[in-house]
């Protein structure tokens, strides 16, 4: 009997939010994406095909309290995504659209449990190259599609300590767009995408 409640003791310990000292840590990150864009024009959906793409970027967590924090990323990262296409080339072709944008989401992240790391957060991006078309047979061209994009972000992840201030950190996003990209009256272009995202945290664990 003197032993149930030594493991019960150890059990409940394994089941706390993981502790952290209130604090700043900073990492570098690794990104691939998947993405799921919807176009209309005047009303009519037209079939898009993401593409994955990849990107890289910073990290920053402040922590508050325990298990408790919130993340600040800068991301570099492209869009790119194939369509048929008329209005471009005169003709129907298959079309390659492409640009690099910045992300920045604002996650408030919680540690219910020991290397489990939920986050839920809105995000902001801003096109920072033009947006280019290209198609077969077809010279590269720019189309006026719009920089500014907002929406939200849901995480789920995990981090595995090396030492007492480096972590390897994994992490899967889905962002969904909440803001129409295309410039057009007409138009609207929405993204959905899945992310993986692995890196190095340095400092706090």
């Amino acid at each position: 009997m003197k032993l149930k409640y030594p493991m019960i003791s150890m059990l409940s310990l394994g089941l706390m939010p993981t502790a952290q000292s209130e604090g700043l840590s900073v990492g570098l990150l690794g990104v691939a994406s998947l993405q799921d864009p919807s176009y209309e024009k005047s009303g009519k959906s037209a079939t898009v095909k993401g593409k994955t793409s990849f990107g890289a970027g910073l990290s920053s967590e402040i922590v508050m309290a325990n298990g408790i924090g919130i993340e600040v990323d800068l991301l570099l990262l492209s869009h790119k995504f194939t369509r048929d296409t008329v209005e471009i080339f005169g003709v129907s072709a298959s079309s390659t659209f492409a640009s690099s944008f910045v992300q920045i989401p604002v996650l408030v992240r919680y540690r219910p449990i020991p290397y489990l790391n939920l986050g839920l957060g809105p995000y902001y991006s801003r096109v920072v190259s033009a947006w280019s078309v290209s198609a077969a047979d077809f010279s590269k061209t720019e189309v006026n599609y719009g920089k500014n994009d907002f929406g939200f972000v849901a995480a789920v992840g995990s981090f595995i300590p090396a030492n007492d201030m480096i972590a390897l950190t994994v992490d899967l996003r889905y962002n969904q767009s909440l803001s129409n990209t295309a410039t057009e009256s007409k138009e609207v272009l929405k993204f959905s995408t899945l992310q993986g995202l692995v890196g190095l945290r340095f400092g706090i664990q």
